[in-house]
């Protein structure tokens, strides 16, 4: 968002930075932040109003650094400012992307039966990985935005952003490798098509993932609006169930599952296991799932009924 193309000796952002454009977006991601936290009763992504207000911050430092962009040895407040604008350009869309985590995996704990594994184990799984891209995407930043630094430490802190973006890429990649892998369970299981939980919620998800990815390289602005309207269009709360224990079962009723599903394999050799025998070998689960499972009723040791999934099935 530069005011033109000439550079400007001593400026932050190299130019001369726009005035008008971060007032234009600071007051849409408000709005959008305002949706998001009306619609977090549904209590399913508290990450979409939470990124939406960092990429709001974003904007009212990106105001204050249209006004004061150079570098001055007296006064530091441009430069601490301008380093917090940065992080939020970069802490964003990582923050977005564990919200879609967080969402595939309450997808799966829907359909559990088709998942690719455990679904109380996927925000686990791309949590520890959105930590470890937030803590390379901070270390970077700070080591980059700092204009007195040598270039040695700014080369350090340029690689570390690479290595982030890198990683981001790559988790994103896995992410829809195990959404494309439930999607086609579905299909095969039969899984009923009235289902707008499923079907609709896969597809905002894919379409939020090609926004993250493309801004991962661009850094337009204009993608992560479009992605925090997006949510605020197509939020999964009316759809998806308030209790995780409640699944979809294959004749299209809402039944609660009796147990959480856990399984004895560690996170990581649960999750190794999905994606190397499945890239390998396929989805050797695909002909189970495509067979008829039905709902039946088991009497629990305190004399309750408990509903369970057979031929195989399990529920969360």
């Amino acid at each position: 968002m530069a005011t033109s193309d000439v550079p400007i000796v001593g400026s932050l952002y190299i130019y001369a930075p726009n005035k008008g454009a971060p007032i234009f977006f600071m007051i849409a991601f408000t709005i959008s932040t305002l949706f998001h936290s009306w619609q977090c009763h549904w209590k399913l992504i508290w990450l979409q109003p939470a990124c939406a207000a960092l990429f709001t911050l974003e904007y009212k430092l990106r105001e204050y650094g249209a006004y004061k962009y150079i570098y001055s040895d007296t006064d530091k407040a441009p430069l601490v400012l301008f380093i917090l604008s940065q992080i939020c350009i970069y802490l964003g869309p990582p923050l977005l992307e564990l919200a879609n985590y967080h969402i595939l995996g309450r997808v799966f704990q829907y359909v559990p039966y088709v998942a690719p594994f455990n679904p109380r184990q996927v925000t686990a799984f791309f949590g520890g990985l959105t930590a470890i891209v937030e803590g390379l995407s901070s270390s970077g930043i700070s080591l980059t935005a700092n204009a007195k630094a040598e270039e040695s430490t700014k080369k350090m802190g340029h690689s570390l952003l690479l290595i982030a973006l890198a990683l981001q890429v790559c988790v994103i990649f896995v992410f829809v490798y195990l959404s494309v892998v439930f999607h086609r369970r579905c299909i095969k299981a039969r899984v009923p098509a009235q289902s707008k939980a499923v079907k609709s919620t896969l597809m905002t998800l894919y379409l939020s993932m090609v926004l993250i990815f493309a801004y991962s390289y661009a850094f337009e602005s204009s993608l992560m609006l479009i992605n925090s309207f997006l949510w605020n269009v197509q939020h999964p709360g009316p759809h998806l169930p308030g209790d995780p224990h409640i699944y979809l079962a294959q004749d299209g009723t809402e039944v609660e599952g009796g147990g959480d599903g856990s399984e004895a394999r560690p996170l990581l050799l649960n999750m190794a296991n999905t994606l190397i025998f499945g890239l390998l070998y396929g989805d050797d689960r695909d002909k189970m799932h495509s067979e008829p499972q039905e709902l039946h009723e088991q009497p629990s040791s305190n004399g309750n009924t408990k509903f369970g999934l057979g031929n195989g099935g399990r529920a969360t």
